[in-house]
């Protein structure tokens, strides 16, 4: 069974770059679609419209690199206060020297280490969007599966080896979301974290398992669909949904949005991760692939339970270990990302 359904059961159970141009409204988009339609984006513009508070929810500092665009619709376009909860440090992962990185860290973002480095990079990234940070700094891929993950954190808090729970890690989410009282929260889905990362995984099933012990609108809990950018066998960068054919799906244009350079600006911010020939390339991508995908969390649960989806369920094998790659888009289906 997925970290999503087991997370979710449970909980029921229970129970600076410039970024110019106009904000989303009705229209047509790159795919043909248009906002106001059955199924395309008509529920997405009316979250842009009219969030207030909103919380982005990552497991690592420049996560927030996948929504950036619709992030900076709503909270610098359109004025809604903005808030980032990121649950690691981020403190195994650097490409720049190891005199400029820093030593590698199992979280706590410790003085001289990677993940103090990346805070100080995500304390700039939340600032571009003018945000409030609270970084819990637990230890940066602790495990190889989204179970793992969670245990692990959990276990930092109550100090306990081999403690298999989960509620003290969820305690400190839940104070986090409840603390910035989000009207509309944005973070990975579960089933695949875009590229099977179990950080991802992880950090989005408690933020479900959380958003749905305290009854909050699940219409206004939205997941990224997009898998990684990937180059097609015309050798143009492309860019699509997990499943393009889930009828649930909402796009947002970032193209007919003007927003996409918010998207370099934070590849920008987060130099320890993304030399500058990245930054250069994720500036001009073509105008076709400034597409993201989303899901509300409210059309992938059925009587208060997460449906099951064979489409999204074999993105990512269930609870299978990390081996460092994951599994992204190719010229001829899926592979690994590196």
């Amino acid at each position: 069974m997925s970290t999503l359904r087991v997370l979710l059961l449970a909980a029921v159970a229970c129970s600076s770059n410039s970024v110019d141009g106009p904000s989303v409204d009705a229209g047509t988009l790159a795919d043909g679609s248009r906002l106001d339609a059955p199924n395309a984006s008509g529920p997405l513009a009316a979250i842009i419209d009219s969030a207030h508070n909103v919380l982005w929810v990552g497991a690592h500092p420049d996560d927030e690199n996948y929504v950036a665009p619709l992030l900076y619709d709503m909270c610098n376009l359109h004025g809604a206060s903005c808030a980032f909860l990121v649950v690691t440090d981020g403190g195994k992962g650097c490409k720049l020297s190891p005199a400029e990185c820093g030593f590698v860290d199992k979280g706590g973002m410790p003085a001289g280490s990677i993940g103090a480095l990346r805070h100080k990079e995500m304390v700039l990234s939340a600032s571009f969007f003018h945000g409030q940070l609270d970084e819990l700094a637990r230890e940066d891929t602790a495990s190889a599966t989204p179970t793992g993950d969670v245990e692990n954190w959990n276990q930092s808090y109550s100090g306990i080896p081999n403690d298999t729970g989960s509620a003290l890690i969820t305690q400190k989410v839940k104070d986090a979301i409840t603390q910035f009282h989000p009207d509309v929260i944005v973070t990975f889905d579960p089933r695949h974290g875009v590229y099977c990362h179990p950080d991802h995984r992880a950090a989005s099933a408690l933020t479900l398992n959380v958003a749905v012990s305290l009854g909050f609108d699940l219409s206004r809990v939205l997941m990224i669909e997009s898998a990684e950018l990937y180059v097609d066998a015309n050798n143009v960068i492309t860019s699509r949904a997990w499943v393009p054919s889930d009828p649930a799906l909402l796009r947002y244009d970032a193209a007919a949005a003007a927003t996409w350079s918010a998207r370099s600006t934070v590849f920008g911010i987060h130099k320890s991760q993304f030399p500058a020939a990245v930054v250069d390339i994720i500036a001009n991508v073509p105008t076709a692939a400034r597409v993201l995908a989303f899901l509300r969390v409210s059309d992938v649960l059925v009587n208060g339970a997460p449906k099951v989806d064979p489409d999204y369920e074999a993105v990512c094998a269930t609870e299978a270990a990390w081996d460092g790659h994951g599994v992204c888009p190719t010229a001829n289906g899926v592979g690994p990302c590196f």
